[in-house]
C-alpha cells in the first residue's frame, strides 16, 4: 500500500513540476528516454518511477532527487497513517 501511495505522490509531483516549468509530457518522456505511454503511467501513479531516472527528472525539473523522495514519501506516509487510523 505504501508503495502505491508513494508512486501516486511521485507521479503527481512530476506532473505539477512539469506543468509549472511548461514542459509537455512528451518532451519530458523524450528527455528521459521513456515512451509517452510509460510516462503517462508514471504520472498516474500506476507505474513505478525507475530510481536511476529520478535523478534525471529531478535535474530536468530543477529540484533535488532527495526533495522529490522526501515530499512523496512524507505525503504517502501521512496518507497511509490516515487510512490505517480509519480502519480501526
Amino acid at each position: 500500500m505504501f508503495n502505491d501511495i508513494f508512486n501516486q505522490r511521485i507521479g503527481k509531483l512530476v506532473v505539477d513540476l512539469r506543468n509549472a516549468k511548461g514542459i509537455s509530457q512528451k518532451s519530458l518522456a523524450d528527455r528521459l528516454k521513456f515512451s509517452a505511454q510509460f510516462m503517462g503511467r508514471i504520472e498516474k501513479g500506476v507505474a513505478r518511477f525507475p530510481k536511476p531516472s529520478l535523478k534525471r527528472v529531478a535535474r530536468i525539473l530543477n529540484i533535488s532527487p532527495q526533495t522529490v523522495e522526501r515530499i512523496a514519501g512524507e505525503s504517502a506516509l501521512a496518507y497511509a497513517k490516515i487510512v490505517m487510523e480509519g480502519r480501526r
